[in-house]
């Protein structure tokens, strides 16, 4: 792969901060997918052999706010920067553009809230700053008006995420 990147004109290695250890693994759709207690496991292998390669490097652990998170925070906080937290939104009772606005506003505040929980109720998290990378989300609309409205969730999402969660806001300074 080094020889393609140069072969076009970047001779040089990329610097990579961030590297995220999988994705959505809780789900069955998922490549790999396996039960959290398996994970856990993976998750700290992975992690040990690219702090080997790169010890700057900020690792993404894969979360789901209940028993993954929970897990996943008792037993990888020491191989893991942030944790990902992913929304998504479906407009089932014709809400509108307000509606979807609010549902994530809802999330964030709700992700955050349990995470702030979690500080306190994992002993494993003590003196640590487990950030959340809120990396992936969609809201699902109706094709009517989807690119409009689209935008507007998401700029109101944005915002939502800069003024309302310093857990976030960090991450966003990084």
């Amino acid at each position: 792969m080094g020889n393609l990147r140069a072969d076009n004109g970047s001779p040089e290695p990329y610097i990579v901060k961030f590297w995220s250890i999988g994705n959505e693994m809780f789900r069955d759709w998922q490549l790999g997918n396996m039960p959290i207690e398996d994970y856990v496991k993976k998750h700290n292998e992975f992690a040990d052999a690219v702090r080997k390669v790169n010890p700057m490097v900020e690792l993404v652990g894969v979360g789901n706010v209940g028993k993954w998170d929970e897990m996943m925070l008792s037993n990888c906080s020491q191989n893991m920067d942030l944790i990902s937290e992913h929304i998504y939104r479906q407009d089932w009772h014709g809400g509108g553009l307000m509606t979807h606005t609010k549902q994530l506003a809802d999330d964030i505040r709700r992700i955050g809230q349990k995470h702030r929980d979690y500080r306190t109720q994992i002993p494993a998290l003590q003196g640590k700053n487990i950030r959340i990378a809120m990396d992936e989300g969609r809201v699902l609309l109706t094709k009517d008006t989807r690119i409009l409205r689209r935008r507007v969730v998401y700029s109101g999402r944005l915002k939502l995420t800069l003024i309302r969660d310093d857990d976030i806001k960090e991450q966003l300074r990084q």
